[in-house]
């Protein structure tokens, strides 16, 4: 649950839902934005846990962070979020006047269940969050 990349039913997952820091879940947006022979490109992202009074602010620098790699050119179609903290990264892109499309969500079930309902041949998630958070559940379901 570690960067594994697990591709089914024509689409690839980027399964990093071991665990999850701020500067992680950079690092892993980055190896998204880098996928060759990509459909569309979204990451499913999830509340950061333990960070106590911190949480707004490194949630925020996540968006920042797609925002500023939108504007490099190296942009998500679709980002998803999962759970409270999580939304904070949703709203920075929200008022960044993003193309991106957001979507957030309070469970893994109704993330899932999106997902699926939506998912396109060749799409390649990449999809982290804290332990805390089973964002196993999602890949687990997107994958069958």
């Amino acid at each position: 649950m570690r960067g594994n990349i697990r591709k089914a039913n024509g689409i690839t997952v980027i399964d990093d839902t071991y665990n999850a820091s701020t500067d992680s879940m950079i690092s892993g947006l980055n190896v998204l934005y880098d996928k060759k022979n990509a459909g569309r490109r979204i990451a499913v992202l999830a509340d950061i846990l333990e960070l106590g009074n911190i949480t707004r602010e490194q949630h925020e620098r996540i968006g920042h962070e797609i925002l500023k790699n939108e504007k490099a050119g190296k942009a998500l179609d679709e980002l998803i979020t999962v759970g409270e903290a999580a939304k904070y990264i949703a709203g920075t892109v929200r008022s960044g006047y993003s193309q991106i499309k957001v979507e957030s969500f309070d469970d893994n079930k109704k993330a899932a269940e999106y997902l699926k309902d939506n998912k396109q041949n060749l799409d390649v998630y990449f999809i982290k969050g804290s332990r805390g958070m089973h964002m196993e559940e999602i890949c687990s379901q997107i994958l069958s």
